[in-house]
C-alpha cells in the first residue's frame, strides 16, 4: 500500500514550438515543479533521469518510469 506522501513519476518526452524537453510528469500528467516554482526536466533524457534519481528520497519518489521509443513504439522502463 503507497503513503499519502509517496509519488510515482514518469519522465516523458515533450515538444514545445521547436523545443524539445524530458519533463518528470506526477500521476496526473502534470509537470513536477521544485519549491521555487522550477519546471523538473532535462534537455536529454539520461539528464532527466539523473535528475530524478538524485532527487528521489527529497521528493518521496517511490516509482520512476521513464519513457524511450523502439521500432516506432513509445515503451517505458523503471529506473527506481
Amino acid at each position: 500500500m503507497m503513503r499519502e506522501d509517496e509519488v510515482n513519476i514518469t519522465i516523458k518526452h515533450l515538444q514545445w514550438t521547436g523545443s524539445s524537453m524530458w519533463a518528470l510528469m506526477n500521476e496526473n500528467k502534470e509537470v513536477m515543479y521544485d519549491k521555487n516554482d522550477n519546471a523538473l526536466y532535462g534537455y536529454t533524457r539520461k539528464q532527466a533521469e539523473s535528475l530524478a534519481l538524485r532527487i528521489a528520497d527529497d521528493m518521496n519518489f517511490t516509482t520512476i518510469q521513464t519513457e524511450y521509443f523502439y521500432g516506432g513504439k513509445r515503451k517505458y522502463k523503471t529506473i527506481k
